[in-house]
């Protein structure tokens, strides 16, 4: 079994494998559960956690612009593009369903 052949695809195994419940790199909790209503969504992405991965997926589906979560992650802002890319593309694949 392949792992795939770009960032954005081994990604989005990647997450998936880590639990049945994840679908991916999405804006939502694993599970399909919704944020809070009092999210602090700065706070999430400054503070490692389990669930950072899926606020920054948040961040970017709600454009939030790459480097403010650079600045708040220091994750190197090529992850954060190719991460938007998949965000992109779900947002893309969402219109065309309608």
């Amino acid at each position: 079994m392949a792992i795939g052949r770009t960032f954005e695809e081994c990604f989005q195994k990647a997450l998936r494998m880590c639990h049945p419940s994840v679908d991916g790199f999405t804006s939502r909790l694993p599970m399909n559960k919704e944020w809070p209503a009092n999210l602090d969504l700065q706070k999430e992405l400054a503070d490692p956690s389990s669930v950072r991965v899926y606020a920054m997926a948040k961040a970017l589906h709600d454009s939030v612009p790459v480097d403010d979560i650079h600045k708040l992650t220091a994750i190197d802002r090529w992850f954060i593009y190719k991460m938007r890319d998949i965000v992109n593309m779900e947002k893309s694949l969402k219109e065309l369903s309608r």
